[in-house]
């Protein structure tokens, strides 16, 4: 008997062995982008954890692992996964924090355009978002996928096995510090994408107060709030490209950093 089939049959932890892998690519499913989208039915993501789990398991049945890995009690089974699951959840939450600094973004920039009040239902998250949140979120998802990002993390996932053994120590504090750390990455895209609509509804305001002291009879209010959503979509309409070179140049520092997360972890 040969393949995976066969494979499992030669080990006594096989089981011990896919349980503690399909809950290390669980934990990045949970909260990738994509693979963790609330929109995918349960059954799909979790077919997006077992699937790789059963793809690796071959080298992982050939790697030294824990002598006491097959009679491990139900407890310090239970321990292991959840380390694994947490390393996965690490590694996940590292990759959303791109998506969701250009949502926080764009949050933003729609509030400051006077967009907060047609507000949408955001299927992948099922928060309200502003529409130009969802499309901001939905041109970062697009992108995500042409830059082969979601490859990425899967081979990110399956390199840590070699890095951080399943079955070993509980992960280290610094590679909690340094997702962390990465937080600071998520404020400073928004920060990127917001920019343009920011300065320019600054100016239109400045301008709007400036105007209303000149001519009192002016409906200040009236002329504002659609001045501010035309100013505010024309500037976006313009900043779309370098929005999407901020963004690149997110997803392009993504891997070294996944791979730096996955070192501090062990």
């Amino acid at each position: 008997m040969s393949g995976v089939a066969g494979l499992l049959l030669e080990r006594a932890d096989r089981l011990e062995i896919l349980l503690l892998a399909v809950g290390r690519f669980a934990g990045m499913v949970a909260l990738a982008p994509v693979f963790g989208a609330q929109i995918l039915p349960a059954r799909v993501r979790m077919g997006l954890a077992l699937y790789p789990a059963v793809a690796v398991l071959p080298v992982l049945l050939r790697t030294p692992l824990p002598d006491d890995l097959a009679g491990a009690s139900a407890v310090a089974l239970l321990a292991m996964c959840c380390r694994e699951a947490v390393v996965g959840l690490a590694i996940g939450l590292a990759a959303q924090l791109v998506i969701g600094g250009a949502l926080l973004g764009a949050q933003l920039a729609g509030l400051q355009m006077g967009l907060g009040m047609a507000n949408l239902i955001d299927p992948q998250t099922h928060d309200q978002v502003t529409t130009f949140a969802q499309w901001q979120q939905v041109v970062a998802i697009l992108l995500f996928l042409a830059v082969d990002a979601h490859h990425q993390l899967l081979r990110v996932v399956a390199a840590s096995f070699a890095a951080l053994p399943i079955g070993t120590d509980w992960v280290s504090s610094a590679g909690l510090l340094f997702v962390v750390t990465l937080a600071r990455g998520c404020f400073r895209l928004a920060i990127e994408i917001a920019a343009p609509v920011l300065v320019v509804v600054l100016l239109v305001n400045g301008a709007l107060g400036a105007l209303s002291k000149l001519v009192p009879q002016l409906n200040v209010m009236a002329v504002g709030f659609g001045l501010n959503v035309a100013a505010g979509v024309f500037v976006l309409i313009l900043a779309q490209p370098a929005s999407l070179r901020v963004l690149e140049a997110a997803y392009a520092a993504l891997g070294p950093q996944l791979e730096g997360l996955v070192l501090r972890l062990g």
